[in-house]
This record gives C-alpha cells, sequence and structure tokens, in this order.
C-alpha cells in the first residue's frame, strides 16, 4: 500500500506511523527529513517485527515539524 503525503515549503522531519483500531502502534514506516513537494512510503503490511498484520481497519498517523498531526483510516483487506 502506498501512502502519498505533501511536504511544505522548506521541507520538514516527517514521521509516519501505522496503529491499529485500539490505537496501539504497529509500525512506524520513516521518521526522516523530507524534501518539499509529494512524497511517498510503502507500507507492506507487516508490522515492526516483520509480521504480517491481519484484514482490518488501521490508521496512518503523519506527523511533520510545525504542523499539526494528519490522519487517515486504512482498510487493509487479504
Amino acid at each position: 500500500m502506498t501512502l502519498g503525503f505533501e511536504t511544505p515549503a522548506g521541507g520538514r522531519r516527517t514521521q509516519l506511523s501505522i496503529v491499529d483500531a485500539t490505537g496501539r502502534s504497529v509500525i512506524r514506516l520513516t521518521d526522516d527529513f523530507f524534501e518539499a513537494g509529494e512524497n511517498r512510503v510503502v507500507w507492506d503490511g507487516k508490522d515492526g517485527a516483520g509480521r504480517t498484520v491481519a484484514s482490518g481497519v488501521y490508521l496512518a498517523v503523519l506527523r511533520q515539524t510545525g504542523e499539526r498531526a494528519a490522519y487517515r483510516l486504512l482498510v487493509l483487506l487479504r
């Protein structure tokens, strides 16, 4: 699954994480500096330990320095 996001002018440190329906962290996909513009990160449907996660509802949480957190609902079907 490819997750796209926009980084404001000047670039930002960006954290993109996946959490499950109960709010538990599944995986942190990135915690890095991104240049301004459109960016993409791929989630392969695995948790931080490399285990395949079950079908279900997940939340992508995007945090960038100086910006409010953004959330996107994801449905993973296997």
